[in-house]
């Protein structure tokens, strides 16, 4: 008999899993292959092989999922794989789940920060991604940096002035300013891509985790790839 198959749904879908095809029985004429029709004659020798059945149809979870389904982003400069979260018959499994006949699989691939920051108390703490405030039903996307700043170390510390796109602006409390902290004073949506974001610190090329000093000239733009701003 083949292996029996394994049905189940993913996402809804209807999904099957077949199982392995029986092998024959093999026979075997004076070291021929014979058949039940084939003549024997005297004296002949006749070997049987068993037939075999085929295996049932096994799956986990990992077994549909891709490389493209995990993310990497940074949280506090440390990268951090983030994978899809599975719900088994309403219940959350790990990736090496087995999956039964009958199963009904969800396979959530968008997963938020406040998913990604369970159990750590987030009541001390400040949420940026790539440098911006954010909700913890933000959905992370591959390369964000997150950032968690302790609100005592934005309440402390002396203000640095700074330009921003040619105003003037006071960064206040913190112990040091980085890039990131700009944009907690400013007027401006880094999550609202429209084309590629420049931040420039002094003239050159700077990145959310640069430090920021007094009287440092900042520049935060959006540039077309068709387009250049003039230095």
């Amino acid at each position: 008999y083949n292996g029996r198959d394994l049905k189940f749904t993913l996402n809804g879908e209807i999904q099957v899993v077949y199982g392995g095809l029986a092998e024959p029985a093999e026979i075997y004429i004076n070291g021929n292959p014979a058949n039940l029709k084939s003549p024997i004659t005297d004296g002949d020798e006749i070997n049987l092989i068993k037939a075999v059945n085929g295996k049932d149809a096994a799956a986990t979870v990992q077994d549909f999922l891709t490389g493209a389904d995990s993310i990497i982003v940074t949280l506090n400069g440390e990268h951090k794989v983030v994978r899809p979260v599975a719900v088994l018959n309403e219940k959350t499994v790990t990736l090496d789940a087995e999956i039964s006949d009958g199963d009904r699989l969800e396979i959530k691939r968008g997963k938020t920060i406040g998913e990604l920051l369970e159990g750590i108390d987030l009541t001390e703490y400040t949420v940026r991604v790539n440098g911006a405030g954010a909700d913890l039903d933000y959905t992370l996307k591959n390369g964000d940096d997150i950032r968690l700043i302790k609100q005592e170390n934005i309440d402390k510390g002396m203000p640095v002035s700074v330009t921003v796109n040619g105003n003037p602006v006071e960064l206040k409390g913190g112990l040091q300013h980085i890039f990131a902290d700009v944009l907690n004073w400013i007027e401006f949506d880094g999550s609202a891509s429209n084309g590629v974001l420049v931040l420039k610190l002094n003239g050159q090329a700077a990145g959310y985790t640069d430090l920021v000093k007094d009287g440092g000239n900042i520049e935060i733009y959006w540039e077309h790839p068709q387009e250049k701003k003039d230095p």
